[in-house]
């Protein structure tokens, strides 16, 4: 990784990780988080208001299921909607607890005008929503009040506000 100013491209470190198998991808992408931030000269304060649990604790801890659920993203570049299904679907069969995959389900789902099935799908995700990065647990709050039986004003404009 190169890391640069971006408005003059000046270099400002060059980082180079190995990993021995697929299992230390994701605490070294943490490993990689901590030194960007070191390299930008980020105050203590900063870098305490930007932590964060972890990739894996915001995401999944199988590697497996993560590159599924990359692999569905670019899927959903190309609108194949049937991929997106299969890939997340297998995302989830190896991490039930992986709540942006079953967002990303209940996105497709109700883009093809299954909505119970999406409701369904956005439940789960809401209810795993502690598993999420801030932003992606606000819209999913905020998609639920919206579109799941628990209809509140309130609790939508406050989830959209955050």
């Amino acid at each position: 990784m190169t890391l640069q100013k971006p408005h003059t491209g000046e270099v400002i470190d060059s980082v180079k990780l190995a990993c021995q198998n697929e299992a230390e991808i994701l605490p070294k992408t943490d490993e990689l988080t901590g030194k960007i931030k070191s390299d930008m000269n980020l105050s203590p304060d900063q870098v305490a208001a930007d932590a964060g649990p972890g990739i894996e604790k915001v995401t999944t801890s199988s590697p497996e299921a993560l590159k599924y659920y990359l692999e569905s993203l670019r899927a959903l570049r190309t609108l194949d909607g049937e991929k997106v299904i299969a890939l997340c679907e297998k995302a989830v069969e190896i991490d039930p607890q992986f709540a942006s995959a079953y967002l990303m389900l209940a996105v497709v789902y109700e883009g093809r005008g299954n909505n119970s099935k999406g409701r369904e799908l956005r439940k789960k995700a809401y209810d795993l929503r502690d598993r999420l990065p801030a932003r992606e647990r606000y819209l999913v709050e905020a998609n639920y009040y919206l579109m799941g039986s628990e209809k509140t004003t309130e609790k939508l404009l406050e989830a959209y506000a955050k």
